[in-house]
Parts: structure tokens; C-alpha cells; sequence
């Protein structure tokens, strides 16, 4: 399928309730009063400090810029988008100039990045009415209802507790924060702070360093902060450095070298920073201190994401940093909504309408529902750190942080344990043949019995009569009676369990919702789900499919698969997820 028109006609993700639409496309479309190109300034960060990532940002707006209008043409609308694109030079004061420039020319739509980019177009985006649509802005004090900017990530408050967690996870108890003087580093090392002393309340935020925005010699710096370890005398097998940097943090890690027996840590703009990596020494002390750090996330799993990830490396010459789609997006959105507009690319019907017309949008990165503050509201984090392979530096995907805004997050590491493999490898020892082979389609009794070895299921319910109970294995009696008791699993009509039977994604997802005692809250067994195949989902599961989605178990994926059977690699890694939440919940 061609990646263009899936993009827009995929079937809208809805997680809570929200009624799904789609948006149709074929040569048979309603007329459209001819207008002229509706004019789209990007502003990107092409020289500086963050011309690292802007090169890749203008080809994935360029690349996405192409489709749309290629679709256009297909489709038979009579409009188009004009891209231009202007240097900011890394500078906030240059955006602002380049955006005064370009709404002189006619242009009241722009793409921009970072925080302090967008608090600098701020006050003027108010005054002329213009949109603004980041592709990187997080800063918690842009979250503003009914003005004229929109974040297709979210704000950092989320962020700030998947770093937290990070943070509790690998040991650390104290921190010392290293940020840049600006909207993005003052605000996000202030909610890292408070999100790190709300989780550990025995911990120590010693006092975050700051520098200029344009610094270069940062040995000043480090000296703050080899005095401050110096007087709190704590471990530094305990502590960690967070940075809450751009560019420049290739140039910290390389004038630090009496802090290097200690663990760092980078938020979403040193994670997977190519200009760490470019730099042998300094991608070497990046490895030595494990340098871990949080960024925005996407299911990279999908063919979707695939497609578009190549189709820009392809252009570029070169592979690209994951959140470089998130830019890519922003076009896509802009068409998905102007197709439903009254008048299409008419600015205050835009500003008035975008959060609402963004849920129409599921794209490369997923979901483009934007809450009423006009930043996107649902978001995973990754997990990158810095590692040698063979006498070479990368950054490589350890984990992510998963769970909804508002609820306790946690981190799954990419791998299970080595202790979790330990005990998978002899739990079915003596089972049904071929129970050790992973490609073994799993039966309900079966993942019944994984479920209660794994998760400890322990229930003071009420027997269950179960008709079929002499098919049961030896081995898995006592959790199938446990299960019964908990309310794990159901019969058939004709009150048998078929406990034989192959498992089915929808049964394994019902009972691990349900050994979990995870509340399941939908408006109708009819609500609709985030698949493109959301019509095969059968009622009784929508319920758990959306609770499972809400909480981290699911990613946002192409298609579910309802029916599919579970092979016994698939539910290991499924019941890994819930023995991570089962820890987080308790």
C-alpha cells in the first residue's frame, strides 16, 4: 500500500470513547472553490547549534510536502501547499525575524521547533493571529488554551516523570541537573525536579547549574559541580548528571573529565544526538558514563513507520533520528484537515478547529490527538543509551517508559531479564509438546498457567464449574481453578473452557486485563479502538483492548489481529509487560 494515501485514510484511533471517523479519498470529490496554494513557512534550524537534526527536519517537511500535493492532484482538489523554508539559524530572535518576514509576503502558517523558538513567536502569533505548529516544543508554560500554537509532542510535565522513573530505575538517588539558560532547560530541570522528589522523597536535587545559551567553555561549569559533590559528600555510585542540553552537550561530556565515574543522563535533546556520536572521544565518554536519556516515541515496529523512516533516509543520503517523523507528520495533518474544513487553509477556521480536526489524523508517529491546549496528548517515551560495539559508538534502544498521561508510568526494558528467560526456560517442563518451541501457537490453559506462575494470581472467588475440567493438564489444574476464581477466564455457551484450544490475541488481552485487576471503563461495547482493523475486534474485547492500549500493554499498531493465534514468544514478551505493570501498580 502506497504510504501516502494509508496515511490519510487510515481508520482513526480512539481510545476513550471518541467516535471514529475516517477520511475518504477518491477522484469523486466535492467541489472545492479554486483558491490559491496555501502557503506553509518552515523555519528550521539549518546552521547553529541545532543544525544537526534541521537538515533532516527540512527534507522529511519537504518529502511530506511532495505526497500531500501529489495526493492533491490524484484526488482532485484544487488547492496546494507552497513550502517555504527559511534558516533560523539555531537563533530565537531569527525565527521571530524570518516569521515577520514571511506573513508580510502572505504566509500566516509556520513550522518551528524548540521552546524557546515558540515563546519567542508567542506574543507576535497572538497579536496577527497566525498558526504555529512545533515539531520539538515542550515547554510547560506554552500549554495554552485557544491560541495559535500547536505541539504535535507533548509537553514536558510528561517527560519530566518518564526521566524520574528512569532515574529511580537505575539506582540513582540524587541528581545534579546541568541546563541551558532558556524556557526549555529552566522549565523542564524544574519539573524533572519536582517529579524526582515526588518519586524518591529521600533523594537530593542539588542545585541545578545553568549557562548561557551561546557558551562554549564549560569548564566553569564543571567546577560548580565537582564543588557541590564535594560538599554533599554524597556516593557517586548514587548520583547522576542530567543534561538538559542541545548540540553543546558533546562539548560538556568532553571538559568533564574528573566527573566520568559517575552515570549521565540527557533529556529528549541530547538523546540521540548525532553530533555525540560524530566526535570518537566524546562518544567514548559517552559510553563510560552510560549516557542514558529519555526521548519522544513512536511504534517503529509498524510498516508505516518503516515506509516513511526509508523514503526520507533515501532523500537525505543518510539514516535519520527517529522523532525527525514527527516533523514529517505535520504536513499530512495539515491536509487531513484541510479536507475537512469549511474553507480550506483559512487561518482563524484553522485555529479554531485544528484540535478537533486533529484527531482525524493517524500518521508515521500515530495518533495526532491534540488535547484543548493544542499539544498532543498521547505519547510513549524511549529509552536510548550510548554503547561500544567493536571499537564503535551508537546510540542503542534499551527500553521505554509506557502508560498514559496522569497515571504512573513505567520502564520496560527492550529485553526481559536474563532471570525472567531463567524461569521461562523450565516452566514448561513436561507440558503439551512443543510448549518450548517459540513458534508454538500457545493454548488457553496454557497462557492461563504462565499467567499465574508469572503474575502469582491468588483469589478468594467462588469455584468455577468448568464442564471440560477432565481436559485440563496435570500441571495447570491448580492455576486454571485459580483463574476460575478470579475471574481470569470464561466459559462457551455451552459451558465448557476448550482450555486446548489455540489463544487468540483478543482472549490474551481479556485475561491479562483481568489478572492485572485493571478497572475497565468504556462508554458502550461499541467504542471504538486505534486499529485500521477495528471492525474485526469483537465487542465482548473492546473494553480490554482500550484499558490494555491506556495502560502500556498495547503500541499503536496498523492492525490487531483479533483472532490471530499467540505464538509462545509473543505471550513471554506480553506477560513481561504485565509483570513491569503489576510492579508499577503495586
Amino acid at each position: 500500500m502506497n504510504v501516502k494515501y494509508f496515511i490519510v485514510s487510515i481508520v482513526l484511533i480512539v481510545l476513550i470513547g471518541f467516535p471514529t471517523s475516517s477520511v475518504a479519498h477518491s477522484n469523486q470529490v466535492d467541489p472545492i472553490e479554486a483558491k490559491a496554494d496555501i502557503k506553509i513557512g518552515a523555519i528550521l534550524p539549518l546552521t547553529g547549534d541545532l543544525a544537526s537534526k534541521g537538515k533532516m527536519r527540512e527534507t522529511a517537511i519537504s518529502l511530506a510536502v511532495d505526497e500531500v500535493n501529489e495526493y492533491f492532484t490524484q484526488a482532485g482538489y484544487s488547492y496546494r501547499l507552497q513550502l517555504i523554508v527559511r534558516d533560523s539559524k539555531s537563533d530565537p530572535a531569527e525565527v521571530l525575524n524570518q516569521a515577520k518576514d514571511l506573513y508580510e509576503e502572505g504566509t500566516s502558517l509556520f513550522i518551528a521547533g524548540s521552546s524557546a523558538e515558540i515563546a519567542e513567536l508567542k506574543p507576535w502569533s497572538d497579536k496577527t493571529g497566525t498558526v504555529v505548529i512545533s515539531y520539538s516544543s515542550t515547554a510547560p508554560s506554552l500549554e495554552v488554551a485557544g491560541d495559535g500554537i500547536f505541539r504535535v509532542v507533548p509537553s514536558d510535565q510528561q517527560q519530566a516523570y518518564a526521566l524520574a522513573t528512569l532515574l529511580e530505575q537505575e539506582g540513582i538517588e540524587h541528581i545534579v541537573p546541568i541546563y541551558r539558560n532558556d524556557v526549555y532547560g529552566q522549565e523542564l530541570t524544574e519539573y524533572l525536579s519536582r517529579a524526582f522528589k515526588e518519586l524518591q522523597p529521600n533523594g537530593h536535587v542539588l542545585a541545578p547549574v545553568s549557562y548561557d545559551t551561546s557558551q562554549s567553555d564549560f569548564t566553569k561549569i564543571i567546577d560548580q559541580v565537582e564543588a557541590q559533590l564535594a560538599s554533599s559528600e554524597l556516593a557517586h555510585s548514587k548520583t547522576g548528571i542530567v543534561l538538559v542540553s542541545f548540540d553543546e552537550a558533546k562539548d560538556i561530556l568532553l571538559q568533564a573529565d574528573a566527573l566520568q565515574d559517575m552515570r549521565w543522563f540527557g533529556t529528549d535533546t541530547v538523546t540521540l544526538s548525532p553530533i555525540i556520536l560524530e566526535n570518537d572521544t566524546a562518544a567514548a565518554v559517552a559510553a563510560k558514563v552510560k549516557l542514558t536519556g529519555v526521548t519522544f516515541g513512536a511504534n517503529t515496529s509498524t510498516s508505516l513507520y518503516s515506509d516513511v523512516k526509508a523514503s526520507i533516509e533515501q532523500k537525505l543520503g543518510q539514516s535519520i533520528i527517529p522523532d525527525v517523523i514527527f516533523a514529517y507528520d505535520i504536513p499530512w495533518m495539515l491536509a487531513t484537515v484541510f479536507q475537512k474544513m469549511d474553507k480550506p487553509g483559512e487561518i482563524n477556521e484553522l485555529k479554531e478547529r485544528l484540535v478537533e480536526l486533529s484527531a482525524n489524523y493517524a500518521g508515521a508517529t500515530g495518533w495526532m490527538l491534540l488535547n484543548e491546549s493544542g499539544d498532543r496528548k498521547y505519547s510513549m517515551y524511549d529509552i536510548w543509551q550510548v554503547k561500544e560495539h567493536a571499537n564503535s559508538y551508537d546510540w542503542e534502544l534499551v527500553g521505554k517508559y509506557r502508560r498514559d498521561p496522569g497515571l504512573p508510568g513505567y520502564i520496560v526494558n527492550e529485553q526481559p531479564s536474563e532471570q525472567y528467560n531463567e524461569i521461562l526456560s523450565g516452566i514448561f517442563m513436561g507440558f503439551n509438546a512443543g510448549s518450548n518451541d517459540l513458534d508454538h501457537p500457545i493454548s488457553r490453559e496454557e497462557y492461563v498457567y504462565l499467567l499465574d506462575q508469572m503474575l502469582d494470581l491468588s483469589c478468594e472467588g467462588e469455584e468455577v464449574l468448568i464442564k471440560d475440567a477432565h481436559l485440563i493438564h496435570d500441571k495447570a489444574v491448580e492455576s486454571v481453578l485459580q483463574a476460575g476464581k478470579c475471574g481470569i477466564i470464561n466459559g462457551y455457551a455451552d459451558g465448557s473452557f476448550r482450555l486446548e484450544a489455540e489463544l487468540s490475541r483478543a482472549e490474551m488481552i481479556a485475561m491479562t486485563v483481568r489478572a492485572l485487576q485493571l478497572t475497565v471503563t468504556v462508554e458502550s461495547d461499541m467504542t471504538a479502538t486505534h486499529y485500521h482493523d477495528d471492525a474485526a475486534i469483537p465487542s465482548w474485547a473492546r473494553g480490554y483492548v482500550v484499558t490494555a492500549a491506556t495502560n502500556g500493554l498495547l503500541d499503536i499498531n496498523e492492525r490487531f489481529g483479533a483472532a490471530d493465534s499467540v505464538s509462545l514468544a509473543d505471550a513471554n514478551l506480553f506477560v513481561w509487560y504485565a509483570m513491569n505493570l503489576k510492579q508499577a501498580i503495586e
